[in-house]
C-alpha cells in the first residue's frame, strides 16, 4: 500500500522544507497553497466517483481520500509550526 510511504516521504520533504522557511523568515504561503490544492483534488475527486459506477467509482473514492489523508498531514504540520512560533 502506497500510503505510509507516500505520507512519510510528503511529511519529511515538508519538515525539511519548513526549516528552511523557518530560518529564512519566508511566509509559510507554499504550504497553504498545497493545502488548498489538496483539498481542491480530492473535492473534484469525490465529484467525480459520484458520476462514476463500478471500479472507476472506487479508484475516484480511494484518490479522493488520500488526498484527504494528505490535507490532514498538511494541516496538523501547518499547526505545529503555529505552535513552535
Amino acid at each position: 500500500m502506497l500510503g505510509n510511504n507516500v505520507s512519510s516521504d510528503l511529511i519529511g520533504r515538508l519538515r525539511s522544507a519548513s526549516r528552511l522557511v523557518q530560518s529564512s523568515g519566508a511566509p509559510m504561503t507554499g504550504f497553504q497553497a498545497k493545502l488548498e490544492r489538496f483539498e481542491s483534488l480530492a473535492a473534484e475527486c469525490e465529484l467525480i466517483a459520484t458520476r462514476m459506477d463500478g471500479s472507476k467509482r472506487e479508484l475516484y473514492l480511494r484518490l479522493g481520500e488520500r488526498y484527504r489523508d494528505r490535507v490532514n498531514d498538511l494541516r496538523a504540520l501547518i499547526a505545529s509550526f503555529d505552535i513552535a512560533a
